[in-house]
């Protein structure tokens, strides 16, 4: 029989008769290829699903939002696409309340080429390209037969209708003259009123990719479908002789965008979307080189409202692949390391006896080279068959919950990077092997046969047995082996390391989120209930007069801002663009506000704080009701997901005007009943609500994601470290062999055996997991800085319970480990001990 042919047999008998041992390569390479195979397919199956949806969308690369209507400004901003050779579409961009459910509204000419929906279900026969009205297909989804009747839409008048407008319906100008039909309203000078429509269709749009319970509702209308219902409204109301005489019907233009309703805002579709940011550059300069000012904000589809969250977990998904994923392949080689030195630990003989038989050095060599790369490579195809099925199959159930997707294709492979990593896996696993056997290879035949001494002192159990204590003499064999082979004690001592490092990370993760949250709702949602105004106004006295039960009121504004830095000579450095909430003197001393807001400063949260680069002290400036007012950061305060600034109107001489609410109820009181008792009784004030429950829900179904990857590295942590200590116990056993039947033929007990295993790898135990407590701090910011997302901040905590926690899941894990892995003693044949030693 050949050598090579002999060897190949051998290799067989080898893993059946230690499959064991070589499972736990296997099972720690699958592990590792899973996670990284799995979550890149997961990323990678995401990005395809948002990107087709966008596609089909034809989702648009920048929005430009006005505060009021230039009759420049479309003509000017189609010079600067049209370098780009891209598209312009205007359309009107409006609030309202749709059903009580706050929602923006798209009142566009005809139907949009830009940002267009991507499905339309149940289409009525009325739906054409100017003629139709979508609602939000998650608001369909959830309450079908809700929508067999109209839908009231509750508009705020005050600013939609150009003061030009309603200067001719004012009283004074038309005296005792009917303008109004008895026992109707002068409706365009009331602050809100209701239309009621049919929907001609649902739809999934790009910019309702998020579900209405974590994203506020969407609908969109044509303009003539919109004016339609105003010119309703208006001849229900007005004496319609009156209208004609005015020559009411030009202030109305469906495909125009100066007339009612007036463009505010611009989509831009880019023929190369990598000069988007130069582009936003350009339309920036165009507006601020303008005398007066009307740009509100600008905007792209990472940074909208409704995107920000699905591209928080785009970026997410991507992000995680390239951090757990390594620490299990750190571990993976380590496993093998020890694995690989146990074989030859119990085949040092064969070798010897190979090598007096004339086999190469070099086939000797392939043969475990080989051995090894068949496990690494049978955990390579698991992985890669395993991952892409699991990982994006229990994230896929969060995003669905989340998110309008494309359904999930079941099987997206990540060909390139999943070779490169095979190739570089199995590249590395066999340089590891090879440097293991290397050294056993190039002994001479007669120097393998002879068993490895200790490079100890040998007398330890000679003065032992001479003054014999068991637990002495236990504890100094658990030394004497750690000093007499410190490699194989500096890789238990790694392993446990890395297990204890990963322990902290992923409970530190859940300590930091639950931290974020908890600091959140002790900030600005410390009230039970908050509540969104359909249109500006002071309404604390209605509200209170709602319900017996409410306990106290505090209204504030709440309005999308810009936040400028200044550099020292007083030029623009940074500008952020977030919220700002501007309150009434004094709120912070009612219990609604700890956000450390002093009179005459700006209190500012730490993301806006990182993105501007300022501190205490620094002047900034920000608009406000098309103003900019300048003033000193008092204070930085440590916000999870509410990033912007804090000001007092009285500071800034800035004209109040309210949108929101905080609401207290008082003790004992059910916090949802009294909403919603509020809402029925105010419908026409307020838009909508929140409680604090509620919001806090969102917020974790939002953190989600990271909580299911948390909860796999505590899991895959405490895998790991049962393998990785089976595998340098059994390692440390089988090395000390000799040791085990030269005591047991002096008389020592099993127990004290078994002992002296246990504190040895105790002690290497608490060595390590002592490093891995300092080192998982360190590692877990890494984690979350290699996944910052815009979302949120994360505040960076590991509570001590949690340090307890994983340094008690090491020690008992070694524990038990090491406890039965000792109880192999007994199954030491002393006579074959000596004589595979000898």
């Amino acid at each position: 029989m050949g050598t090579f042919r002999l060897l190949l047999r051998k290799t067989g008998r080898d893993l059946l008769k230690g499959w064991k041992q070589f499972l736990s390569v296997i099972l720690i390479g699958t592990v590792a290829m899973t996670l990284f195979v799995g979550l890149l397919s997961n990323a990678y199956s995401l990005r395809q699903r948002v990107d087709a949806f966008y596609e089909e969308g034809n989702q648009a690369d920048i929005y430009v939002t006005t505060s009021r209507y230039d009759a420049k400004d479309l003509s000017e901003l189609e010079k600067i696409i049209s370098y780009d050779k891209g598209q312009v579409e205007w359309r009107t961009e409006l609030t309202a309340s749709l059903d009580g459910r706050q929602s923006y509204g798209i009142i566009s000419p005809r139907m949009p080429k830009i940002s267009k929906p991507v499905e339309i279900v149940d289409p009525t026969p009325d739906n054409t390209d100017k003629n139709f009205f979508l609602v939000d297909y998650s608001l369909y989804e959830k309450d079908k037969s809700h929508f067999d009747n109209d839908v009231t839409i509750e508009y705020t008048l005050t600013g939609m209708i150009p003061e030009s407008i309603r200067d001719y319906f004012r009283p004074e100008r038309w005296g005792d003259l009917p303008l109004v039909k008895e026992g109707k309203k002068n409706i365009i000078l009331e602050d809100y009123f209701e239309v009621k429509y049919k929907p001609t269709g649902f739809m999934k749009h790009p910019e309702n990719i998020a579900r209405t319970s974590y994203n506020q509702g969407c609908y969109m209308m044509s303009a003539s479908y919109f004016i339609d219902s105003i010119k309703k409204a208006f001849k229900d109301n007005y004496n319609y002789s009156f209208l004609q005489l005015l020559g009411f019907d030009k202030y109305f233009g469906a495909d125009s965008p100066d007339k009612f309703p007036q463009a505010n805002q611009y989509l831009f579709k880019l023929n190369d979307p990598s000069t988007r940011d130069a582009k936003e550059a350009e339309i920036k300069a165009y507006f601020q080189g303008k005398e007066d000012n009307n740009l509100f904000a600008i905007s792209d589809v990472d940074s909208n409202p409704w995107s920000v969250s699905v591209s928080t977990d785009v970026n997410e998904s991507m992000q995680l692949t390239f951090v757990f994923p390594f620490v299990f392949f750190f571990v993976a080689l380590l496993v093998i390391l020890t694995t690989m030195s146990q074989v030859i630990i119990k085949e040092r003989m064969v070798i010897g006896t190979c090598k007096a038989l004339g086999v190469s050095k070099g086939m000797i060599l392939w043969h475990y080279v080989s051995l090894n790369l068949l496990l690494v490579g049978i955990s390579c195809v698991l992985g890669s068959i395993l991952g892409p099925l699991i990982i994006p199959a229990i994230m896929g159930m969060k995003y669905d919950i989340l998110y309008l997707l494309p359904a999930r294709d079941l099987f997206v492979f990540p060909w390139l990077q999943a070779l490169i990593t095979i190739v570089a896996f199995l590249s590395i696993s066999a340089l590891v092997a090879y440097l293991v056997c290397r050294n056993e290879i190039s002994l001479k035949p007669v120097e393998s046969m002879r068993p490895v001494s200790l490079k100890s002192d040998e007398r330890v159990i000679d003065r032992e047995l001479a003054k014999p204590n068991p637990l002495k003499f236990s504890i100094k064999m658990a030394f004497r082996n750690i000093r007499a082979n410190l490699v194989k004690s500096l890789m238990v001592v790694v392993g446990v390391l890395g297990c204890t490092a990963l322990c902290v990370c992923g409970f530190g993760i859940d300590d930091t989120l639950d931290h974020g949250v908890e600091t959140e709702f002790n900030t600005y949602y410390m009230s039970d209930i908050t509540l969104t105004y359909a249109f500006a106004g002071s309404f604390k006295a209605e509200l209170e007069s709602s319900s017996s039960d409410i306990k106290e009121i505090e209204e504030y504004s709440y309005n999308v801002s810009n936040l400028t830095s200044y550099e020292k000579d007083g030029s623009v450095k940074t500008t952020y663009y977030s919220f700002v909430r501007c309150y009434q003197d004094g709120a912070s001393e009612r219990g609604f506000l700890d956000v450390g807001l002093t009179k005459g400063s700006i209190t500012i949260s730490n993301k806006a704080a990182i993105n501007l680069g300022v501190g205490v002290g620094d002047t900034v400036g920000f608009s406000y009701g098309g103003e900019t007012y300048k003033g000193k950061v008092g204070h930085i305060v440590d916000m999870f997901v509410s990033h912007g600034f804090f000001v007092y109107y009285s500071d800034f001489d800035m004209p109040v005007s309210y949108n929101r609410a905080f609401m207290n109820v008082k003790d004992g009181k059910n916090v949802e009943e009294v909403a919603k008792t509020v809402f029925e009784t105010n419908e026409r004030l307020i838009s909508s609500y929140v409680t604090k429950d509620s919001v806090r829900k969102q917020t974790e179904d939002v953190m989600s994601g990271i909580n299911l990857m948390t909860m796999a590295v505590k899991s895959f942590a405490i895998i790991l470290a049962v393998v990785v200590l089976y595998n340098l116990t059994l390692l440390n056993f089988r090395e000390r062999i000799r040791d085990i039947a030269t005591l047991k033929v002096l008389g020592f007990k099993k127990r004290e055996i078994a002992l002296s295993l246990i504190i040895e790898t105790m002690t290497l135990t608490v060595i390590g997991a002592a490093l891995g407590l300092l080192l998982g701090y360190p590692f877990m910011w890494l984690v979350l800085y290699v996944n910052k997302v815009p979302l949120v901040e994360f505040l960076n905590i590991v509570y001590p319970l949690t340090y307890a926690i994983s340094f008690l899941i090491s020690f008992l894990v070694a524990f038990i480990v090491s406890g039965l892995l000792s109880l192999l003693t007994k199954r030491v044949n002393m006579l074959e001990s000596f004589k595979a030693a000898g």
